[in-house]
C-alpha cells in the first residue's frame, strides 16, 4: 500500500500548523501527556477514514477558535506514483475531500487506497465494551479483503433503517415490513456468507499468533461468534432467514427495533470453558487483543498483498517491554509503515534498537509544536 510521505495539518485540535516528512518504518511522537501525540495520529486516521478514532464529534476536532480545520497528505504508491489527499472541515459540518484534484465522495474511498489498522488504550476494553466494537474488528477485515461487501452491508442497513423505522411507528401490518425483510434477507446472505468465509482464516491466525504467547496461558483461547440470527437458523437461504423474521415481527413491534439479524454480530471469547471476560488478568487481556491485532494485519497482507498503515497509540504505557518488542517486531516483519505515539522516548528507544536495520524517525511534541529529533 501507498507510503504516507507528508503529513501537512492546519487548525487540527492542539496542534500548531505543521507540515512532517515520514519515514517508510518507525515514525514516533513522544511527549507529555495532553501535548498533542494522539492529535497528530488522529490527523493520520482522518486520512484513511474521514473520522477520529476517538470522538464521533467531528467539530471537536477543529481547533476552539478556529472555523475550519485541514488535513493534507502526499502518499508515495509502489509504481512510485505521488498521490495528494486533503481534506477540509468546517464547523458547519461541511466536509470537503479531494484527491489530486477531484473531489472523493465517499470515506470508503480513502480507506480502501490507505488502510489503517489502529490499537490504542481504548481497544483493551474489546471485552468488556459494546459489541460493535468486536463486530468492527470483522467488517474491517471483511471490507478490505471481500470487494462486494460494502455494498452487501450498504443494501443490508438500508432495508434495516427501514423497517425499524415501520417498527417505531407502529400500528403496522406484516405486509408493510415484507418489502424490506425480503431486502434485507438477501443481503444478510451475502453478509453471512462473506463472513463467514474470512472468520474461518482469521480463527487460524489469530490462534497461531496466541500460541507464540502460550507461557501465559495453561489452556487455549476458544474464539467463536454468534451470527445474530437466532441458534440453528439457516444462513444459506433467504426463505429460513424471512421465516425467522416472521416469527419473531410482533415481537420486534413491541420492542420497536429488529432483534435479530446480521447487525447483531458479535465475536465471543471463552477461557477454560468460560467468559473469557471473567477469567482473564488485565495482562492475559491485552495479550489477547494484541493477537488479534497481528491476525487482522497478517490476514489483510495474505489476502491482498499489500500491508495496512498501523496507528499505536500510548502503547508503552499500556505495554510492559516484552509484550511492545514482540509487538514492534511483529508488525515490522509484515512491512508496515507504523505511527506510534509514547510520553517518553526511552519507552520505545530500548526497543527499537534491539530491531536492526529498521528506520526510525522520532518527532518530539510540546505544546502543539513538533520538532524532528533523530538524534
Amino acid at each position: 500500500m501507498p507510503l504516507l510521505k507528508t503529513l501537512q495539518v492546519q487548525h487540527f485540535r492542539n496542534l500548531g500548523g505543521a507540515t512532517l516528512h515520514l519515514g517508510p518504518a518507525f515514525n514516533v511522537f513522544y511527549g507529555e501527556n495532553a501535548s498533542g501525540k494522539t492529535s497528530i495520529l488522529e490527523a493520520i486516521y482522518l486520512l484513511s477514514a474521514n473520522r477520529s478514532f476517538r470522538t464521533h464529534k467531528p467539530h471537536y476536532l477543529i481547533q476552539h477558535d478556529k472555523d475550519q480545520l485541514t488535513v493534507f497528505g502526499e502518499f508515495l504508491g509502489e509504481d512510485a506514483h505521488l498521490d495528494k489527499v486533503g481534506i477540509s472541515r468546517n464547523r458547519a459540518g461541511e466536509v470537503q475531500i479531494r484527491k489530486n484534484g477531484a473531489n472523493v465522495h465517499s470515506s470508503s474511498e480513502l480507506a480502501q487506497g490507505f488502510p489503517c489498522l489502529t490499537l490504542d488504550p481504548e481497544s483493551f476494553n474489546l471485552f468488556d465494551g459494546s459489541p460493535k466494537a468486536r463486530r468492527a474488528i470483522l467488517d474491517w477485515l471483511v471490507f478490505h479483503v471481500k470487494p462486494d461487501f460494502l455494498n452487501a452491508w450498504k443494501n443490508y442497513a438500508r432495508a434495516l433503517k427501514q423497517r425499524n423505522m415501520l417498527l417505531r411507528r407502529g400500528k403496522i401490518n406484516r405486509l408493510e415490513l415484507l418489502p424490506w425483510d425480503t431486502l434485507l434477507c438477501k443481503e444478510a446472505l451475502k453478509v453471512e456468507a462473506m463472513r463467514q468465509e474470512v472468520l474461518v482464516e482469521f480463527i487460524e491466525l489469530f490462534e497461531n499468533v496466541l500460541s507464540a504467547m502460550s507461557d501465559e496461558f495453561d489452556q487455549n483461547i476458544e474464539l467463536s461468534y454468534k451470527t445474530g440470527w437466532p441458534a440453528g437458523t439457516s444462513l444459506d437461504s433467504e426463505k429460513s432467514l424471512l421465516t425467522v423474521l416472521d416469527g419473531l415481527w410482533q415481537r420486534d413491534l413491541e420492542l420497536g427495533y429488529s432483534s435479530s439479524g446480521s447487525h447483531r454480530f458479535d465475536l465471543k471469547f471463552q477461557y477454560c470453558h468460560r467468559l473469557a471476560s471473567e477469567n482473564l488478568s488485565r495482562g492475559q487481556k491485552k495479550s489477547v487483543v494484541i493477537a488479534l491485532h497481528q491476525a487482522m494485519a497478517m490476514l489483510f497482507v495474505r489476502r491482498t498483498g499489500h500491508t495496512p498503515a498501523i496507528l499505536l497509540d500510548d502503547l508503552p504505557s499500556e505495554l510492559d517491554s516484552k509484550r511492545l518488542t514482540a509487538l514492534c517486531e511483529n508488525l515490522r516483519s509484515l512491512g508496515s509503515q507504523l505511527f506510534i505515539s509514547a510520553v517518553a522516548r526511552e519507552q520505545l528507544a530500548t526497543v527499537l534498537e534491539e530491531l536492526k536495520d529498521t528506520p526510525c524517525s522520532w518527532f518530539h511534541v510540546k505544546q502543539g509544536q513538533i520538532t524532528v529529533n533523530n538524534q
